[in-house]
Parts: C-alpha cells; sequence; structure tokens
C-alpha cells in the first residue's frame, strides 16, 4: 500500500545521482570520484537549507563564495574562486534543477498496477533585487528537497524512537513475539 510514496523518496536519490553521474564536468573541477562529487553535492545542499531555515536570500554569489571558502578549508582542490563559481552554478543549475527541465522518477504503483511518473524537484528559484539594485536569482530548498536532505540525518537521529516503535507494531501484527521483544530491547 502507497509504495509509490515510498519509491517517491527513492526517487529523489536516484534523480540527484542520475542527474550528477558521468558528467565530464566535474573532471574540470578534480571531482572525479562519485564519492567527491555526492559530498560536495551535499555540502551545498546543506548551505542553501541554512540560508533557507533562516529566511536569508542565497544567490548564487553567495553560494559561490560558501563553495570557496569549503574548498581551501576542506577539499584543498586547486580551484580559483571562478572556478568556484562555475562548479557551483554547475551543481545548483545543471545537477539540482536539471538546467529548468521539469525532473520524473517513475514509481511502481501497485494499485494501477502501472509506472506513474512522481514529480522531483530538490530547488525554487526567483528574482531578487538586492539593497545596491542588483538583479539576482534567490535559491531555496523546496519540500522534496528539505525531505531529501534531512532524512539522511536530523529525522533519523529525531525519529530514531518512532521508528522504532512501528518496527515492534509490525512485529506484533505478523505475531513475530521474538522479534518484538527485541524490538523493545531497542526502545529502552
Amino acid at each position: 500500500d502507497k509504495f509509490e510514496r515510498r519509491m517517491k523518496k527513492v526517487g529523489l536519490y536516484s534523480v540527484l545521482f542520475r542527474n550528477s553521474y558521468q558528467k565530464g564536468t566535474w573532471k574540470n573541477f578534480g571531482f572525479e570520484r562519485i564519492d567527491e562529487q555526492i559530498n560536495i553535492i551535499f555540502t551545498i545542499l546543506l548551505y542553501i537549507m541554512e540560508q533557507s531555515l533562516k529566511e536569508e536570500i542565497c544567490t548564487m554569489d553567495d553560494i559561490s563564495a560558501y563553495m570557496d571558502e569549503v574548498n581551501m578549508k576542506y577539499f584543498h582542490k586547486s580551484l580559483t574562486y571562478a572556478d568556484c563559481r562555475e562548479l557551483s552554478d554547475f551543481i545548483v543549475n545543471v545537477i539540482l534543477c536539471n538546467e529548468g527541465k521539469v525532473m520524473y522518477f517513475n514509481g511502481y504503483n501497485f494499485k494501477e498496477k502501472e509506472y506513474e511518473n512522481l514529480h522531483v524537484s530538490f530547488l525554487q528559484n526567483r528574482v531578487v533585487y538586492l539593497e545596491n539594485g542588483q538583479k539576482r536569482t534567490n535559491y531555496w530548498l523546496t519540500n522534496d528537497g528539505y525531505s531529501m536532505f534531512l532524512a539522511t540525518l536530523e529525522l533519523d537521529n529525531n525519529m530514531k524512537l518512532t521508528i522504532h516503535e512501528m518496527i515492534f507494531k509490525l512485529h506484533l501484527e505478523k505475531a513475530t513475539y521474538d522479534k518484538a521483544m527485541e524490538e523493545v530491547k531497542n526502545l529502552f
């Protein structure tokens, strides 16, 4: 029941990896391994999420400056500020926004006995005018973006008790009492 909802969550990661995987652009910036690429994408997502939560404007200039700072401090790739700007633009506009094209993941709907397109959207944007009158694009996370990003840590830590309770309940419903007892131990 509601398998398509599970596939929506899986689809978020699938679309992200599909948009990133085998893009030659990564090599231009020294990020050749997929683990490096995913780490830098989630680093940028974290920054955008923090700006979104503070309800502060988050422009490409802001993201690029953050990318430059993070690279110098942690990743140590030989990138100039201009390279960081180009990399940030690639991550935001190509990987996370799919160059403005709508993104879908086909999830199977068992009730309908067919695949259905599940819409995926990580970021939204709109034009803003800065204090000096300059026109810029402001980026923030969508509900899908929050859902995917928060599922990596924050919800996991905050929901452990609820998840163990749910597993306990499922074991009781299936009358697997020995496993239910093990789950009770996890609760306490």
